[in-house]
């Protein structure tokens, strides 16, 4: 098991030939890519998610932290974002639609709240706070548009 770890922590995804030799690879903050002819570049804009064109799209050194997070949590893929507030947003974003229903721990983390509150309301989604330890409290506020229950413990909180 230990080689395993150090083999994904150490090695996975790093392909040293790639990446002029490096010990580490180096970060790519960003950078656009550049291909020996159109037809590759085409091909490249056809399988986005596996070529690299701009690194804000798909960046190689996000593409090996991706794999690394994967391998050591035993999943296919990862996704990586710049910020909390923002992985908290996608996940709320991609469960929710205009006219659905949100049910969320009581006192979230404050942009969980403000995602809630203040942006989604305006795309028709509605949400209610409740006490997350209280099964029949979230049992009674599901309605047939509730698409998503979001839990979750804010580390300042001692529950």
């Amino acid at each position: 098991m230990e080689d395993h770890i150090s083999f994904i922590l150490n090695d996975l995804g790093e392909h040293r030939e790639k990446y002029f030799n490096a010990m580490s690879p180096p970060i790519i903050q960003t950078s656009n890519f550049v291909f020996p002819a159109v037809e590759d570049f085409r091909n490249a804009i056809l399988d986005e998610l596996n070529s690299h064109i701009y690194t804000k799209g798909n960046n190689p050194t996000v593409e090996i932290l991706r794999k690394k997070i994967a391998a050591l949590e035993a999943t296919d893929d990862a996704l990586i974002f710049a910020s909390g507030t923002a992985a908290i947003s996608m996940t709320i974003m991609s469960c929710v639609g205009q006219g659905d229903h949100v049910i969320c721990v009581r006192h979230p983390y404050s942009w969980t709240a403000t995602v809630l509150s203040r942006y989604l309301v305006r795309f028709g989604v509605t949400y209610d706070f409740v006490d997350g330890s209280d099964l029949h409290a979230i049992e009674a506020l599901i309605k047939p548009n509730t698409k998503l229950l979001f839990l979750e413990k804010p580390q300042h909180l001692h529950v």
